[in-house]
């Protein structure tokens, strides 16, 4: 970010924040030595530009990845946040599966951010329940989940949750019941993410779909190969590696580890650059 300008005469000019910014995090699960599974988190931060048929997409993607608790997690993405201007941006959307740790990242960071449950995340949901409302019939199975989600889509939760409070009523305690409580249980404690009418006309994005590829490009492409079992200290410092190549600062990053690594071992260490 540039420094403040005085005109002479004047106040100090702010400097211009970014504008159009969309963010994800989700976790993806690699191995260790030993046969344990440790959960990696991803940030992803992209620009929000139309796309050709006028749905928002996420262009100039970059990615911080860790392994660490949610709350370190949270802590440890502050450069990405401040090199991407997330905090500072005009307009920034949130988009999770919902899980309570990922609303940490926002709290933290964009507090005034629109921010909308991952659409395909709630579809599960919806047609799970449609399986125990009609049990063995497939077609109106998808007939009842269509008809929900697409109202959901261009409507709001409205509808769906009235629909799951009274199947819940008359279900009682049945499996009906139950499909239903489940079903209500969620989507109630996600009500404040489900304005898809509202994120669709102000153009964001109503998928997570840049965090998810994340997780498979960015995280279990090098990590998660057959036979691989990582040492827990590797993990990081190739989770950094990968993060400066799908990010597109390979140069920037390895100079500047580099300089790092022969300030600590200046004697016996050779640096060469990606070839």
């Amino acid at each position: 970010m540039r420094p403040r300008t005085v005109p002479p005469g004047g106040e100090a000019e702010e400097p211009p924040k970014p504008a159009r910014l969309y963010a994800s995090v989700d976790g993806a699960n690699v191995p260790l030595v030993g046969g344990r599974w440790v959960e990696v988190r991803t940030l992803v931060i992209g620009a929000v530009e139309p796309g050709p048929e006028g749905e928002p997409h996420c262009r100039q993607l970059s990615y911080f990845s860790r392994l660490a608790s949610a709350e370190a997690f949270v802590e440890q993405a502050k450069g990405e946040v401040k090199r991407r201007g997330l905090d500072q941006a005009q307009d920034a959307c949130f988009g999770s599966d919902g899980a309570p740790w990922c609303q940490r990242f926002p709290d933290t960071y964009c507090p005034d951010a629109a921010r909308g449950l991952d659409f395909w995340h709630g579809t599960s949901y919806a047609h799970d329940f449609s399986k125990a409302l009609w049990p063995g019939n497939e077609n109106t199975q998808k007939w009842w989940a269509g008809e929900i989600l697409h109202d959901l889509k261009h409507h709001g939760p409205e509808r769906l949750l009235r629909s799951l409070k009274g199947w819940e009523a008359l279900g009682g305690k049945t499996k009906l019941g139950q499909a239903a409580t489940a079903a209500l249980t969620y989507f109630r404690a996600r009500e404040a993410l489900l304005d898809y009418p509202g994120l669709r006309a102000a153009g964001w994005p109503i998928g997570t779909g840049a965090v998810e590829s994340a997780n498979k490009l960015v995280v279990e492409e090098r990590l998660k190969g057959p036979g691989m079992h990582w040492g827990e200290v590797h993990v990081n410092p190739m989770l950094a590696l990968r993060n400066a190549q799908c990010s597109d600062r390979w140069d920037e990053e390895w100079a500047a580890t580099a300089v790092r690594l022969t300030r600590k071992r200046p004697a016996a260490l050779s640096v060469h650059a990606k070839t």
